[in-house]
């Protein structure tokens, strides 16, 4: 098929658009189309989100109503860890069977659709296995958390679904942690410590992505659709213990058990595939991101570090 940018005719659905990523997108994406439909779960939308449509991705009418509003480009944010909000199993639901009725629903229609799946780096999975750095391509080797698991479920199924048609482009972003003064996630809590906690005998290297860039390479996608899988993160790789020094903390090295302690001590709990994370580290290699797909992110890891001093809590 043609890929399809926006026009000015486009019509844009954003699924996910409570989240922090999807509120930021409201404004550029509202720019570009002639109708924008957000959606998000009835869980999660509230007064705060009178845009918002409620609606279960997985719900038959729900289907209908997407096949019917006939968008040239759907952005399906489907990255979103919401197991402390809608708990394991609805959370696991929202993510792949979500994906299944979103990308089920897609490939019913007769247009030309351009998809952009927002995914996280934890499909690849931290251990001690792992490559020193992954392209698109690599198999991982270590085992995967439950939330890694859930989202490489969904990408599958956008790809058996949808690479098999013609009138659809697939574009998955497979994106670094992402980190920031306003994004308010759990890294940026944690990397705005006073002092950071660290798993004793471990000194990870990190990659991380500006919560601007997150934003700006969705909309770079929704302009200039390439289908593919790209791996996406700010400019840098450094040691964790290193980040400690760099931005003038200490970092406390402590077993696994006390680490997990301490977190929750300091309100700053991890789930998981972050613990995962700043265990093991993991390295993406973002050669196509800049080659195939165009983008080039305007924070280095440095400066998005710096920009967590912003924060306000």
């Amino acid at each position: 098929m043609t890929t399809v940018g926006w026009t000015s005719m486009s019509r844009i659905v954003v699924t996910g658009a409570t989240s922090w990523t999807g509120r930021q997108l409201a404004g550029p994406l509202a720019e570009r189309a002639t109708d924008l439909l957000l959606v998000d779960s009835p869980a999660v939308v509230t007064d705060r989100h009178p845009d918002v449509v409620a609606g279960d991705l997985d719900d038959a009418s729900f289907a209908r109503t997407l096949i019917d509003y006939k968008p040239n480009i759907v952005v399906h944010l489907q990255a979103i860890d919401r197991r402390k909000a809608l708990g394991s199993d609805r959370a696991r639901e929202a993510t792949v069977i979500g994906a299944q009725g979103v990308f089920g629903a897609i490939s019913r229609m007769r247009h030309d659709v351009a998809v952009i799946v927002k995914s996280d780096v934890s499909v690849y999975g931290a251990g001690p296995r792992n490559p020193s750095v992954f392209l698109e391509s690599t198999t991982p080797g270590a085992r995967k958390s439950s939330y890694g698991r859930d989202l490489a479920s969904a990408e599958r199924y956008a790809t058996e679904t949808l690479l098999q048609r013609d009138n659809a482009s697939l574009s998955i972003l497979r994106f670094a942690k992402i980190v920031g003064p306003l994004v308010n996630n759990p890294l940026s809590r944690y990397f705005s410590l006073p002092v950071l906690p660290t798993r004793i005998g471990y000194d990870p290297r990190i990659q991380l992505l500006h919560e601007q860039d997150a934003v700006d390479a969705i909309v770079h996608t929704v302009d200039h659709p390439m289908p593919g899988t790209f791996n996406i993160a700010s400019p840098g790789i450094q040691y964790l213990g290193r980040i400690a020094r760099r931005t003038k903390r200490y970092s406390q090295p402590l077993p696994e058990r006390v680490l997990k302690q301490a977190l929750k001590r300091a309100g700053t709990p991890l789930p998981s595939h972050l613990l995962a994370y700043l265990t093991y580290g993991l390295v993406m290699d973002t050669s196509a991101m800049r080659d195939v797909l165009g983008f080039t992110p305007s924070h280095t890891l440095e400066q998005a570090l710096a920009s967590i001093a912003e924060r306000g809590d």
